[in-house]
């Protein structure tokens, strides 16, 4: 369609023939064909038959309608002087000779040009929109516009040089500043930038967008393929204003509006510009953070359910769906973690649908993203003294390093404020401060004291008329009376009676009573908000997410754990410990959802950070190290499952951790390993741990022994199996035990 007839169609015209092509391109031959045949276009089969021919071009593999459409009228195509035949290097629009094209969209095509007149080599980018633009004062208004975009002088923006009409009034060119650079996410991505370093490169086309506005100019098309960076690594936003130049300062819609719509690209494009409002600085925020989700997640927002959606329904997804977090889109589960928190907070506010409840400037969006890379409270956020405190440490780490977080109120109550004094009292308030902070250490020392006493106590309480013949059920009455005991003892110690009903809700789930469980959870909950530390919060949070995964609600779960984290993160190394145990919360919840291999990585985390804690020898690193070997197992990756169970046996064997039931779980998981990967007899010993115990005995746990009896089932020594199976339903029958009695 190289003959000009695309020029006759108007703005809505345009816009019904883009709907009706994602419509046809979604139909089989045979539907399009009888849609098409029915179709009404109101204009005397003009767009219908533009459309066929589109469709035609598609069938004929000419060209892609999508290419088809976008392309519209070349320059080649439209009358006047911006269609002089000839090669490149003879072709002149307004005082520049073209040289090559750059590239071309739907709007326009840019080429590089050079100025023919007194500005001679001059190299610049020329835009040249497509379409005939016969408007009376057109060249009068682009002049004015071109005033006002010449204005903006920034280090990060293309500058603009000039701006006209051919002579006969037919094209209109935009000449631009040349940058040699490379897309921002291409650029990103193929350096594999870190996090930070794509934050600071975001934070340059912050500060260039902001300077447009505080000289009230709008981008309106803020996108990757507008931000370049050039080799020593500087953003150049090009296009700036352009919106503004084609289309002038009134909210009505412009004739150039009119003629080939508005400018814009949907997936970055703002609810209100989609709904046809009254268009503000608010518009450039949201394409930010649709930019800022891209640098950090590799997609945009929308992107999964995008494809193969018709525009109609991407404009709907813009208006009405939420958005999902960056972190919730990524595969990478370090990259997740780190986005999670403040940088999900942020994209979140700069995405809201509605102007008022997004970044009031651009300004503001920078402000948060330069707080969160130096560890500040951000805005968008508002954060309590603890959060405050967390951050703070991350910043002066050397300073606070041996501070513990129960000194938090003291430092933001007087710290910061001694430190703001005038710098005459700089020394009198740093000693100050020291002796402030040894008084609250020594406080702190005394509560961890007291815990570690309560802790104590109530393990003494545990295992004391424990009789021989029935732990398990002698245990649940000893966590019974040890929950009276613990309220009535910490009464009037909210923080150490939170967390001791942690300890024995966990021992309750220990045994596999769930629901008892999750009622002193419940019962912590409050006490731990309002007076435990954020550690002792955050860690509640990781339980409670198993149990809802136990409950099914795997959404929730995962909502729960990266609230945690996010509380976790804040504190730095002083949490690697909870940070541990969060993780092993997580790669519970993990195989509850049936993600093995992922579980069996969060199992290896926390041995990382039990490790980091000081803890590697201990019985967390020989959980965790059972925790790997089951995922793994459970993934069918039984070689490594057995050496993960051995590396358990070897550390609790070196800590004098050879007689506890400990060592019990982790020879039965090598000899499940073994003979789940196709290897029962090794298996056989291994439940015996090569004769450290005997696995049939009628005092070793019911699960142990039924584990033993399906090795020997799979070995055909089927009179041992009955044996070692009758004698754990006379101890299930002795206890009254009727889940395990039938079980058996």
């Amino acid at each position: 369609m190289s003959d000009g007839r695309w020029f006759e169609l108007d703005a809505a015209q345009w816009q019904r023939l883009r709907g009706w092509l994602d419509e046809a391109e979604r139909l089989g031959d045979a539907e399009r064909a009888a849609w098409l045949e029915a179709l009404d276009d109101g204009c005397g089969g003009r767009l219908k038959g533009r459309l066929q021919a589109m469709l035609d071009a598609d069938r004929t593999g000419a060209a892609s309608s999508l290419q088809r459409l976008d392309a519209g009228p070349r320059l080649a195509d439209a009358p006047g002087e911006g269609a002089r035949a000839g090669m490149p290097g003879e072709r002149r629009v307004g005082p520049y000779r073209l040289l090559h094209e750059l590239g071309q969209g739907g709007m326009a095509s840019v080429w590089l040009a050079e100025r023919t007149d007194i500005l001679q080599a001059r190299q610049v980018a020329l835009k040249l929109p497509h379409g005939v633009w016969h408007r009376a004062g057109l060249a009068d208004r682009l002049a004015r516009e071109r005033e006002i975009l010449a204005t903006l002088e920034h280090p990060h923006i293309a500058r603009l040089y000039d701006a006209g009409v051919s002579d006969d009034g037919a094209q209109p060119w935009i000449a631009l500043e040349h940058v040699d650079g490379v897309r921002i996410d291409a650029y990103c991505r193929e350096r594999v930038l870190p996090v930070h370093e794509r934050l600071r490169l975001f934070l340059q086309v912050c500060d260039a967008v902001a300077h447009a506005h505080a000289r009230l100019v709008v981008h309106r098309d803020l996108k990757p393929a507008n931000i370049l960076i050039t080799r020593d690594g500087q953003a150049k936003l090009l296009d700036f204003g352009i919106a503004k130049l084609m289309e002038g300062q009134s909210s009505e819609p412009s004739d150039l509006t009119r003629q080939h719509g508005s400018a814009m690209t949907l997936e970055y494009a703002a609810p209100e510009l989609l709904r046809g409002e009254v268009l503000g600085t608010a518009v450039d925020v949201f394409a930010l953070g649709v930019v800022l989700f891209e640098l950090l997640a590799g997609q945009r927002p929308y992107a999964s359910r995008v494809a193969g959606a018709s525009r109609r329904e991407v404009e709907r997804m813009i208006l009405e769906d939420p958005a999902p977090r960056p972190s919730d889109v990524v595969a990478d589960a370090a990259l997740a973690r780190a986005l999670r928190g403040d940088l999900d907070v942020i994209v979140d506010k700069a995405l809201r649908k509605l102007p008022a409840e997004r970044y009031g400037t651009v300004a503001a969006l920078a402000d948060d993203v330069r707080r969160h890379l130096a560890h500040e409270p951000l805005f968008a956020r508002p954060e309590g003294p603890w959060s405050r405190f967390r951050k703070l440490a991350r910043r002066h780490r050397p300073v606070v390093a041996a501070t513990v977080a129960a000194t938090a109120a003291l430092l933001i109550g007087s710290g910061l404020a001694l430190w703001q004094a005038h710098a005459a009292g700089v020394q009198r308030d740093l000693a100050l401060q020291a002796q402030a902070q040894a008084e609250e250490q020594a406080r702190a020392a005394r509560a961890a004291e007291r815990l570690a006493a309560a802790e104590s106590d109530l393990s003494s309480f545990l295992l004391s008329d424990l009789s021989s013949s029935s732990p398990e059920r002698d245990l649940v009455r000893q966590l019974e009376r040890a929950t009276r005991m613990v309220k009535a003892q910490y009464r009037d110690e909210p923080s150490v009676r939170a967390r001791m009903l942690v300890t024995l809700a966990l021992n309750y789930r220990w045994i596999s009573l769930h629901e008892e469980a999750s009622r002193l959870f419940a019962e912590a909950e409050p006490l731990l908000r309002e007076h435990g530390p954020p550690a002792a919060l955050a860690h509640w949070e990781c339980l409670q997410a198993v149990v809802k995964a136990r409950a099914g609600d795997l959404a929730g779960a995962r909502h729960q754990l990266e609230r945690a984290f996010g509380i976790l993160d804040a504190a730095g190394p002083a949490a690697a410990m909870t940070r541990g145990e969060c993780a092993m919360e997580e790669s519970l919840v993990l195989r509850l959802a049936t993600e093995s291999s992922r579980a069996a990585d969060m199992a290896e985390r926390a041995l990382d950070e039990f490790r980091r804690a000081g803890r590697g020898e201990g019985e967390h690193a020989s959980e965790a190290l059972n925790a790997i070997a089951r995922a793994r197992g459970e993934a069918g990756d039984f070689g490594a499952s057995v050496r993960a169970a051995r590396d358990s046996v070897a550390l609790l064997e070196r800590t004098g951790r050879d007689e506890t039931p400990g060592l019990r779980n982790a020879w039965g998981l090598v000899a499940r390993s073994l003979r789940d990967g196709g290897q029962p007899l090794p298996a056989l010993p291994a439940h015996g741990g090569h004769g450290r115990f005997d696995p049939a005995h009628p005092e070793m746990p019911t699960p142990v022994r039924l584990d033993y009896a399906e090795t020997l089932i799979m070995l055909h020594r089927f009179g041992e199996a009955e044996q070692v199976l009758s004698s754990a339903l006379a101890k299930a029958r002795a206890d009254r035990d009727d889940n395990q009695e039938r079980f058996i």
